[in-house]
């Protein structure tokens, strides 16, 4: 969900300015002093960020909850650190899925693009299905949970003994 492949993000962030603008946030939490800007007023920047990608404030309140421990926000922004072009991260070699592999994007995704999005597709050799909520942006499973359940449900079901 929200994420693709390594390698089909990294040919994005090649290939699409508009993916490269996407992640621009990727930089930006390379910076020491992400987490205390972040934390300023109340948590407003994270707020905004929630907020403007459909998230209610309930589900804000309680990422927020853990992310004003220092070290859970860190953590956070530590995988985005080690996933930057300047460390290995998203260069590594990471081979093709090959088992049944379900993809969910929302269309409105303000960090991943369509380009990111479908290009997974290249790196699974298993069966993939590839599913587009329209209307739903980054934080799926806060916004349309009960059609992501569904979509999960058929793909287990599907793939079960």
């Amino acid at each position: 969900m929200s994420r693709p492949h390594p390698a089909g993000f990294v040919a994005a962030l090649k290939s699409d300015a508009a993916q490269s603008d996407r992640s621009k946030h990727h930089r930006g939490f390379n910076d020491p002093n992400t987490a205390t800007r972040l934390l300023e007023d109340n948590a407003a920047r994270l707020r905004r960020m929630f907020s403007e990608q459909g998230v209610a404030q309930p589900d804000i309140d309680a990422y927020l909850d853990r992310l004003r421990e220092p070290a859970a926000l860190e953590s956070a922004l530590n995988w985005y650190r080690a996933a930057s072009s300047g460390n290995k991260g998203l260069a590594v070699t990471i081979p093709a899925l090959t088992v049944p592999t379900l993809y969910i994007w929302g269309d409105k995704d303000a960090t991943v693009g369509r380009a990111a999005a479908e290009g997974t597709a290249q790196y699974v050799t298993g069966p993939y299905q590839f599913e587009v909520i329209p209307g739903a942006g980054h934080f799926l499973t806060d916004r349309v949970e009960s059609q992501v359940t569904s979509l999960l449900v058929r793909q287990i079901r599907k793939y079960s003994p």
